[in-house]
């Protein structure tokens, strides 16, 4: 009789590394002044599986950590992939997965995790019949590391467990995009955009890209839209690159800058950039002006800059972005 241990709090960390082990793993292979930034990547990237709701405790996955350790073993340097191309994790497997059955349905729940981060439902065991629904499908990516526990009460708080399957997501994304005809973003426009933001610094391309996807969000979406959602989509395009490595709400001088666009260790990108966001909703227009945004924009920039690590950055480009709902867009760059 066969026993289902994948979510019992006693075997949580029993397929993955701890906290612990990756730590001893680094110090035993990486010169020690490599040994923090090596681990904070491999922190970044690998980490935050949480398989039951009963435990707190997150882990990495093993495969990968041992993957980037190996290459920096023989080449003492990342690999030139933050992922293992043997996993086989990519956009085109999430869309397969979501196109099993109800594909419209499974559609929107997969655009909810990707522009919020996170979506609440059911864990549960997955049957493949006409009554499988948006919970089997949550499920499912769970089981297949694509989405792990945040919280759980009621309902579970699913959340995408680190930034190497927010790629994949991303990569997911961009596929159904170019397959719409209503959104008509060509993905060769967005890897483009992103070469301008690398080579000259310019992210003008990028924000004509997600002010295009969002004209063609639905009124009651522009209802419902927040600074937070306008973070995620941000985000999400520029997830699409392998040249950068990109953080959203990164901690700077005890605050939290909305978006770090680093580059990552394979870049050849000249430029980084950090970027702070304001949202004036339809219903707040007339009473948060775009002066004041701005204004408050600028002030926080100023502050998060002086945190030592940003301020020892070279070409680090500093941008304020307000949108008046989804249309009207004010781009201006802090010169320091």
């Amino acid at each position: 009789i066969a026993t289902n241990l994948s979510t019992h709090p006693f075997f949580t960390s029993m397929i993955g590394f701890s906290h612990e082990e990756v730590k001893q793993l680094v110090e035993e292979v990486i010169p020690q002044e490599k040994q923090k930034e090596v681990y904070k990547s491999l922190e970044d990237n690998y980490d935050g599986y949480r398989f039951s709701s009963k435990s707190e405790e997150k882990i990495f996955n093993s495969t990968l950590v041992l993957y980037y350790l190996k290459n920096y073993i023989e080449l003492n340097e990342p690999p030139e992939k933050l992922l293992d191309m043997n996993m086989n994790l990519n956009g085109e497997k999430v869309k397969r997965i979501a196109e099993l059955v109800k594909k419209e349905d499974n559609y929107k729940a997969i655009e909810e995790i990707i522009l919020k981060n996170k979506v609440s439902g059911e864990l549960k065991g997955v049957v493949f019949n006409e009554e499988y629904e948006r919970n089997d499908l949550l499920t499912m990516m769970f089981y297949l590391g694509y989405l792990t526990i945040e919280d759980a009460d009621v309902e579970t708080i699913f959340t995408i467990p680190n930034y190497i399957t927010r790629t994949v997501f991303a990569d997911y994304f961009a596929k159904v995009l170019s397959e719409n005809e209503i959104y008509k973003i060509d993905t060769g426009n967005i890897s483009e955009a992103i070469k301008v933001l690398a080579k000259t610094g310019n992210i003008m391309p990028v924000v004509e890209i997600v002010k295009e996807f969002l004209s063609h969000q639905s009124t009651r979406d522009l209802e419902n839209f927040s600074e937070k959602t306008l973070k995620y989509v941000f985000t999400m395009f520029l997830e699409l690159s392998t040249q950068y490595i990109v953080y959203g709400e990164f901690p700077a001088n005890q605050g939290f800058a909305d978006i770090l666009v680093e580059k990552s260790s394979s870049s050849n990108a000249k430029y980084e950039a950090i970027i702070e966001l304001k949202y004036n909703s339809r219903k707040n227009g007339k009473k948060m002006s775009k002066k004041k945004l701005l204004q408050e924009a600028r002030e926080q920039i100023e502050y998060y800059i002086t945190d030592r690590r940003l301020e020892q950055r070279e070409n680090l480009k500093k941008y304020m972005i307000v949108f008046n709902g989804f249309e009207d867009v004010i781009v201006e760059e802090l010169y320091s």
